[in-house]
């Protein structure tokens, strides 16, 4: 992952991160540009997925077709033997 920094848009190294909760960091960092040579704290969080986990896919499947009565099962078979 890189880190630009805010002033001088140099990479920037992360040298600590502290885990806030299961979805936040705060990443302290340094700007490696000589001339600037700032010191930052970024925030890293999870925002959300643009594609859910397979487990998730897989659970969200057994799901719906528990609640699915017999003939819409036998018509969803129907759709797969074709």
């Amino acid at each position: 992952m890189r880190v630009i920094c805010p002033h001088c848009a140099a990479k920037s190294a992360i040298y600590k991160r502290n885990q806030i909760s299961d979805s936040v960091s705060e990443l302290y960092c340094q700007c490696s540009n000589e001339l600037c040579c700032a010191g930052f704290v970024m925030t890293l969080a999870h925002k959300h997925d643009t594609r859910p986990p397979i487990s998730e896919v897989d659970h969200m499947v057994v799901e719906l077709v528990s609640r699915m009565s017999q003939e819409e099962k036998k018509a969803i078979m129907a759709l797969l033997d074709v």
